[in-house]
């Protein structure tokens, strides 16, 4: 499921990139960029957390290996793409120019 989110990310950055292709937004990349980056970091990781109660019922030991290793996914893996999408796009249209 976190993957699916993370090729969309990929597609829409895609997407936005190459409407906004002009010279003159090239701000609107570098936001559209910092939009990525934030919601990987702090609001997408929310979605992706399990529910313990629900899986283990209310008697279990509340461990966070699983709330990190999807904050450390979206964070180390979601931001790493997105970043690489980002620098691709620019070299690709520094060689283009």
């Amino acid at each position: 499921m976190a993957l699916y989110y993370t090729i969309s990310c990929i597609l829409i950055q895609i997407f936005f990139y190459k409407k906004y292709n002009r010279e003159e937004n090239v701000s609107d990349r570098y936001k559209m960029l910092a939009i990525v980056l934030f919601t990987n970091t702090f609001f997408t990781p929310r979605f992706f957390i399990p529910d313990f109660d629900e899986l283990y019922g209310e008697n279990h030991p509340r461990c966070g290996m699983p709330i990190f290793a999807v904050y450390s996914y979206f964070f180390i893996f979601g931001n790493a793409v997105a970043l690489i999408t980002h620098f691709i796009f620019y070299l690709s249209r520094k060689k283009a120019s």
